[in-house]
């Protein structure tokens, strides 16, 4: 014989607490009985749902409306999970029946315990520098936050081609080495630059452009280390190509007897990071005319120079590729009776990459003595 429900149900519980971020099972804390109903018979309504996190029933959210039994609850069914915002409590509402009596309205309690949170990463794009420029942090495109308004200190780990440098107030920039500080202000104040060395790598030997990066990480001096006590988040720099000027010297004097012709290669030594000799060319400017003293007479004779590329000779303007020039040479006719002494002239020389010089010209001159050579 079924028996009457004569008795309604009573709540004893309806509260508990959450770590921030954390779960709460509402087994024991959401506790109602009824003398003369078992527990499955004793369902909840959702009436409301908590502002800062989701009610759940196996895994699913709960929607206003939404129903689960005391029994749900003690077989640990039925939680509160929290989305970590800071704040220090939370609720819903519910209410109860066992099918014939109920409990209207209540509120179920959620205190949040807080737990500090490591800063996170609002800002951090890649910055565009020439080869061999600077670069400063600024908010815009390097800063982090922190939900508890901790005071964050970023802590310099290492880079990739390239340094780090910070300027203390007024002073200058100088290196930093791994493990040295700076704060929040010193990105707002343009302390912190990153310095590209000019070197080329092998990319920017193509007129490629490259990267870089520094590695840091930033506490917030409450306990929250962001990424980790020995992580790094890492910032990039894309590096772009700088064509660099020719490194060269010229041939300044060659020396050689009186009628003879005179091979000038080399006539300059020459590097280039970024290109080949052969995309450079060697110009000629102007040829000079030389004189010799002959005998006792002081007789001035002038000698008058022909520039030769092999056998060929080259016209004022005539150019060359700075890697073919192995077979220049300077040709004069000789003159007669015995030198004392002679300077057979003077010729010049530019560098030139399609319409643009690089240094002054170069001037090469041919003195010669007697009966020898000089050095």
């Amino acid at each position: 014989m079924e028996q009457p429900n004569l008795e309604g149900p009573v709540n004893t519980s309806t509260a508990g607490t959450v770590d921030e971020g954390g779960q709460l099972s509402l087994t024991g804390h959401l506790v109602s009985t009824d003398a003369d109903s078992p527990n499955q018979s004793l369902v909840y309504t959702l009436l409301s749902l908590p502002g800062d996190g989701a009610l759940k029933l196996n895994d699913s959210d709960l929607a206003v409306g939404g129903t689960f039994t005391q029994k749900d609850i003690i077989d640990g069914n039925v939680s509160y999970v929290h989305n970590g915002t800071p704040n220090s409590g939370d609720s819903f509402d519910w209410e109860l029946t066992d099918g014939m009596h109920q409990i209207p309205q209540n509120t179920f309690a959620i205190t949040v315990s807080p737990t500090n949170d490591a800063p996170i990463v609002v800002n951090n794009m890649a910055s565009d520098i020439d080869e061999g420029g600077t670069g400063l942090l600024s908010p815009d495109i390097f800063s982090t936050s922190d939900e508890e308004s901790g005071t964050m200190t970023y802590t310099f780990v290492s880079t990739v081609r390239g340094m780090m440098q910070r300027r203390v107030g007024a002073g200058p920039y100088t290196a930093m080495a791994a493990g040295d500080t700076f704060t929040v202000q010193d990105v707002v104040d343009g302390n912190i630059r990153y310095v590209d060395p000019g070197t080329d790598d092998a990319m920017l030997q193509m007129q490629q452009n490259t990267t870089a990066s520094f590695s840091w990480r930033v506490d917030d001096g409450q306990g929250g280390v962001a990424p980790s006590a020995t992580g790094a988040f890492v910032t990039n720099f894309n590096i772009t190509s700088v064509d660099d000027p020719p490194v060269f010297s010229w041939r300044t004097a060659v020396c050689a007897l009186p009628g003879n012709n005179v091979l000038t290669n080399p006539l300059l030594s020459f590097a280039d990071v970024d290109n080949t000799a052969a995309q450079y060319t060697v110009c000629l400017v102007s040829v000079g005319v030389g004189y010799t003293v002959v005998n006792s007479l002081q007789t001035i004779t002038q000698i008058p120079l022909v520039v030769q590329n092999g056998a060929t000779n080259m016209a004022i303007g005539g150019c060359l590729a700075a890697n073919a020039l192995t077979s220049v040479n300077v040709d004069s006719t000789a003159g007669t009776g015995t030198y004392t002494s002679a300077n057979r002239g003077t010729v010049q020389w530019k560098l030139m990459k399609g319409a643009t010089q690089f240094g002054a010209v170069g001037s090469m001159t041919l003195p010669v003595k007697a009966a020898t050579p000089c050095p």
